[in-house]
């Protein structure tokens, strides 16, 4: 139980400490000089994208199915990567609408990813991947900030890069369910 509440306690302290994530939007979007669009098949539902921080993740979050294209009028994302080639913010669209932006914070020993609804004009969902000795060792991502916040976590067997321990945690109208598996990653 101490676990669940250190992991609900990250997810609000992150929730809080990225709420004024758009204060940055604009810098980005005119001083970015790396951009590039994508296009989904039309089978693909993707939060994501084809570029993500760390590219672990891909098995786990799936595979992105669509192509890079020149047209901007036609993307389904829109990338912005920093001056190291690193993926600092994404635009997700539908219909010519924005629908999520991504933020991408990046520190020594995590990246912290923060998810902004227009819609709702607020952070909806917050993410941190973690690494020790420069390997993945933990994914956690709310699956929703408010009333109550639930997440799913990816724990990584720091000795065998194909098996993670997955942890659920939903809190649903004060039903709260706890769940955990050991799943394996497909290479």
């Amino acid at each position: 139980m101490e676990n669940i509440q250190n992991n609900i306690t990250l997810i609000k302290d992150l929730a809080e400490k990225y709420a004024n994530c758009m204060d940055s939007y604009d810098e980005i979007v005119e001083n970015c000089k790396n951009v590039v669009f994508t296009k989904d098949k039309k089978s693909s539902l993707s939060l994501y994208g084809m570029f993500i921080p760390d590219d672990k993740m891909t098995p786990l979050i799936g595979n992105y199915e669509g192509r890079i294209i020149k047209d901007e009028s036609k993307r389904d994302f829109k990338y912005y990567f920093d001056n190291n080639n690193r993926i600092i913010m994404t635009e997700r669209y539908s219909e010519g609408s924005i629908i999520d932006i991504l933020f991408y914070y990046y520190y020594d020993d995590h990246i912290d990813i923060a998810i902004y609804s227009p819609d709702k004009n607020k952070v909806i969902v917050v993410d941190r991947i973690e690494y020790v000795d420069g390997k993945i060792s933990r994914f956690i991502e709310s699956q929703d900030l408010f009333p109550e916040v639930s997440y799913e976590e990816l724990v990584f067997n720091k000795d065998d890069d194909t098996t993670v321990q997955q942890n659920g945690y939903w809190d649903i109208l004060g039903m709260k369910k706890f769940r955990t598996k050991s799943i394996q990653i497909r290479k």
